[in-house]
C-alpha cells in the first residue's frame, strides 16, 4: 500500500507529515494509559470484557417509557478458585463489586480456572452499550458511553461485610 500498479512493491512510508491529501483526515498519536495498579482498599482489578450475547445467560428485555429497550440481567463476575476460597466465597454466591471510582455492581460469582488471580471478570454485552447510546440525552452519546478500562476494586457478600 499504496500500490499504483498490480506489480509494485509499494511503499514503506504511506504519509509522512500527518496529513492526508485533501485534508480528509489527520493522524495523531494515539494516548497511552498506563496499567491500573490494585490498591490497599482495592486489591483485585475488575476487567471489563464484551461479547454480543451470552447463551446460558439469557438477558430480559423490557421497553422502556420512551419506547427503548431497557436490558436487565444478572451480572455474571468470574472469579479464580483460589482466590474464591482466600475470601471465603461460594461458586453461585452473591456478591457486590465495588472499584475505586465509586462504581457498584451486584451480580453472582462464578470460579473460573481460566481468570488469572487478583481479577474479577465482568462481561458487558454490545446491547447494554447500544441502549447506553440509544437513551443517553447528551447530543453526542458515543463520546459520553461508559468506558471499560480495568479498575482496582473489591468483592464483598450483600452481607455487608468488606472482603479485601
Amino acid at each position: 500500500w499504496p500500490c499504483s500498479k498490480e506489480n509494485t512493491l509499494g511503499s514503506p512510508i504511506l504519509y509522512s507529515s500527518a496529513q492526508f491529501r485533501y485534508g480528509k483526515a489527520s493522524l495523531y498519536p494515539a494516548v497511552w494509559h498506563s496499567r491500573p495498579k490494585a490498591i490497599k482498599d482495592f486489591p483485585y482489578m475488575l476487567a471489563h470484557g464484551r461479547v454480543l450475547i451470552q447463551p446460558r445467560h439469557k438477558p430480559q428485555i423490557n421497553i422502556g417509557a420512551n419506547g427503548s429497550n431497557i436490558i436487565e440481567r444478572t451480572e455474571q463476575f468470574q472469579l479464580n478458585p483460589s482466590d474464591g476460597i482466600k475470601l471465603k466465597m461460594q461458586d453461585g454466591q452473591n456478591v457486590i463489586v465495588e472499584t475505586y471510582n465509586g462504581l457498584i455492581k451486584q451480580g453472582v460469582i462464578t470460579y473460573a480456572d481460566s481468570i488469572p488471580e487478583g481479577v474479577i471478570s465482568l462481561t458487558t454485552l454490545f446491547g447494554e452499550l447500544a441502549v447506553d447510546v440509544d437513551t443517553s440525552p447528551t447530543p453526542d452519546p458515543v463520546n459520553h458511553i461508559k468506558r471499560m478500562h480495568a479498575m482496582p476494586s473489591k468483592i464483598y457478600t450483600n452481607h455487608g461485610a468488606s472482603n479485601v
